[in-house]
């Protein structure tokens, strides 16, 4: 019977599609007996299984988490650590800096070789079909003997892990999410077998059992999984010195290998590309490296990779796609409401950087637990809440989360670790956070310096603003208060071009030498006092000649603290320290606090600057403090918000498809960008709606011309209209759907009262 499991499962790993596992059902006499199936969590457990990951990737994560779980416990009890004991290390960074010797889990001072060695240990490999590959998750951890299946591989929610502080899993779901993408059948192969340098290692057989979905009969309310046994109703299991695996001539000596059959990923290119992309993003900053193989047909590609994390591929590998002047690293250190004081570190990449390359348009701010990414919020948050929609593209802001209080983590994180629960705590937080980006004096000039590179127009874009736009607006006064402009609207806009806006670069010393409070005027007494309402916050600002990756590189790194702890947030750009200073709850007007301000410096005693703190009545208004919204004077003008027009192809240096984010096709019609108190509208010129309807109506050159002018018209005003109305209620993302069924009609409305007169005689006009 040994003979025919050790077959049957090597047939198994070598099974290529779900078509071909399910002609070895189909053959074998104990897989097609529908007797020897078990439920896998039965009916009752079938909301686990389909309430999990949304994202193919995000799911596969799990099941690497599950094997860098495995290669700690291995490390542990072969050192006779009780994982859940007093001795153990207590997070994933001090079990992976006792166990392998890498300091605070830190892959950027390990070398290429080191780093190579310790991802053997654990490997994703890919096979099959481009369309639809099969997916190996082989690790060489601490393994399991057959009889432990029931209450590992194939238990749910036991909380096998949860008195073990080092590890990631926590809710016992198995990795079920992953079998949700696994073609129709959803068939997943497990293969364990315990390490033999462990204590408890002497049973060196082989567990194997196979995974399929029950569909619902008649009668059922829903599907739900099983799992095969052997003959004695046990999982079947065999002896063997070790199992083959892919690429051909390699062995798995010991641990485990899950096979996903017919993986439904969304990117399908090669693995070592685009699945590795994905990975690093999934798994910002693993507790270990792993090795990605590619074994398909693709030709001209790399076999295998090493997958990091991004953090260290920022730090160590792709320091040269970092932006001029910033460092790798930018860090922000915010309060960041329930999740309490966090340093939020922020990459911005050079301009020429692929779009997708670190993060992508659903993916652009990462919250991670132990590395791996628990949720994230998409470059629509970067444009529409920080308004920073000119370097969104080329921002990565990354937001560690590990070490947050367990409650909130329970109110916030999903257990499917994919996103966050929408409830005022998180609100809170992404509003925090956007306010400390849009406000960040070094993203605010690069995404200024961005937006005056872009915004090279064209004379006839000119013409449109200063000759169409500002006229018709002049013409119809209540169109200034429905579209969110006040002010004066000018007869024009002043046409130069701008020219490319430097980045301003900042010399500062590797070690600090003084830090004394910014004075705006240099004036004052000796005591620098600064006045903080009781119901807002004020800034503080220090100078300082401490280079802008003081706060945050890897070695030799200073640190920025405030006692009494009043600082909101506190951010380094090119020798400022600007500290914001929140009153403790119960500050009452009048109370006095003193603080003290302090640099740390690793060879050197601080230095500290110290200032007087007097809590103000609630609304005080004083330099330094919350920044009242500036009108404009009674007769002031105010620039137009600009259009750029977008085509397929260039022409004369405009904007093209490509050049947007995420990249436009014929069905998208216009966007909006926000930059501080103005918005940028770009139009689509190229628009299939607009193809539709000129070859619709059949019309004349002199009408394509008069269609495409209406178009750029009513294009333009809908989207000041829609952006303002849909701002109003932070409905921005909306923008791009709506403004699509919009534009559905907005040329048919127009054709009876601008077009088609022509052909009753009457003169076309303006």
């Amino acid at each position: 019977m040994e003979r025919n499991t050790a077959a049957l499962a090597r047939s198994l790993i070598g099974a290529q599609s779900e078509e071909q596992v399910t002609r070895i059902i189909e053959s074998h006499p104990v897989l097609r007996d529908p007797g020897k199936w078990r439920p896998y969590g039965g009916p009752e457990k079938a909301g686990t299984f389909q309430n999990q990951q949304q994202n193919a990737v995000a799911a596969l994560t799990d099941k690497v988490i599950n094997s860098i779980d495995a290669l700690l416990l291995r490390e542990c009890r072969a050192r006779g650590i009780d994982p859940a004991g007093r001795d153990a290390p207590t997070t994933m960074q001090a079990a992976v800096e006792e166990f392998f010797g890498v300091r605070g889990a830190d892959f950027s001072e390990v070398s290429q070789r080191r780093r190579r060695e310790l991802a053997e240990d654990i490997q994703v490999i890919v096979e099959g079909s481009r369309q639809r590959p099969s997916i190996l998750v082989v690790d060489r951890g601490e393994g399991q003997c057959p009889r432990a299946f029931p209450d590992t591989f194939l238990s749910l929610e036991k909380g096998n892990k949860v008195r073990i502080p080092f590890v990631q899993g926590k809710y016992n779901m198995g990795g079920t999410g992953a079998l949700a993408f696994c073609g129709r059948q959803k068939y997943q192969l497990i293969l364990s077998s315990r390490c033999p340098s462990l204590p408890d290692g002497g049973d060196r057989r082989w567990g194997v059992t196979l995974v399929r979905r029950h569909f619902a009969g008649k009668g059922d309310r829903v599907s739900w999984y099983e799992y095969c046994v052997g003959p004695d109703g046990e999982v079947m299991s065999f002896e063997a010195d070790g199992l083959p695996i892919p690429p051909a001539g390699r062995t798995l000596a010991w641990g485990s290998l899950v096979k996903l059959y017919d993986y439904d990923l969304e990117d399908r290119s090669v693995a070592t590309l685009g699945l590795w992309r994905e990975l690093n993003r999934n798994l910002h900053f693993p507790g270990l490296p792993l090795l990605i193989h590619e074994t398909r047909d693709f030709r001209g590609h790399s076999p295998s990779k090493v997958v990091l994390g991004n953090k260290v591929r920022i730090v160590v590998d792709d320091r040269d796609k970092i932006e001029s002047a910033f460092p790798p690293i930018l860090p922000i250190i915010m309060n960041l409401g329930a999740f309490g004081k966090r340093t939020v570190e922020v990459t911005a990449f050079r301009e020429g950087t692929r779009a997708d390359e670190f993060s992508s348009y659903r993916d652009a701010v990462f919250f991670t637990i132990n590395g791996q990414t628990h949720a994230t919020l998409s470059r629509s948050f970067l444009e529409n809440k920080a308004k920073l929609g000119y370097v969104a593209r080329s921002l990565l802001v990354h937001v560690d989360c590990t070490d947050i209080d367990t409650n909130v983590r329970e109110d916030i994180f999903m257990a499917s670790r994919d996103r966050m629960r929408s409830n005022e705590a998180w609100r809170e937080i992404q509003e925090i956070l956007a306010r400390e980006l849009r406000e960040h004096e070094a993203l605010k000039a690069l995404n200024h310096a961005r937006r005056e590179q872009q915004m090279q127009r064209s004379a006839d874009e000119q013409r449109f603003i200063n000759e169409v736009v500002s006229r018709l607006i002049r013409s119809n006064r209540s169109l200034t208060a429905y579209l969110g402009l006040g002010g004066r609207v000018p007869g024009g806009v002043d046409p130069t071009t701008p020219g490319d806006v430097p980045i301003e670069t900042f010399e500062g010393k590797r070690f600090p030498t003084f830090l004394r409070i910014y004075r705006f005027n240099g004036l004052g007494s000796s005591v620098f006092q600064k006045r903080v309402p009781v119901n807002s916050y004020a800034f503080l600002k220090l100078e300082t000649d401490a280079c802008n990756d003081y706060l945050s590189r890897e070695a030799e790194a200073g640190e920025f603290r405030v006692e009494p702890d009043l600082a909101a947030s506190v951010r380094l750009w090119n020798g400022m320290i600007t500290v914001r200073l929140a009153p403790p709850e119960g500050a009452t007007p009048g109370e006095a606090q003193h603080i003290v301000a302090e640099l740390t410096r690793p060879y050197d005693p601080p230095l500290r600057a110290q200032c007087e703190v007097i809590f103000a009545p609630p609304g005080e208004r004083q330099n330094g403090g919350r920044p009242s919204v500036e009108r404009p004077p009674r007769g002031a003008g105010y620039r137009i918000p600009e259009p750029t027009l977008v085509y397929r192809t260039p022409r004369d240096g405009s904007k093209t498809w490509a050049d947007m984010d995420p990249p436009w096709t014929g069905e998208d019609v216009a966007k909006v960008v926000p930059v501080e108190d103005e918005i940028d509208i770009y139009i689509n010129m190229d628009a299939n709606v607009l193809h539709r309807f000129v070859r619709a109506h059949r019309l004349t050159t002199r009408k394509v011309d008069m269609a495409l002018h209406w178009y750029k018209v009513s294009i333009y005003l809908y989207s000041l209209l829609l952006h303002h109305d849909l701002a109003a209620i932070e409905l921005q993302d909306q923008f791009s759907e709506i403004i699509k069924s919009v534009a559905k009609l907005i040329l048919d409305l127009i054709y009876g009262q601008a077009l088609q007169p022509e052909q009753d005689g009457d003169a076309e006009a303006d």
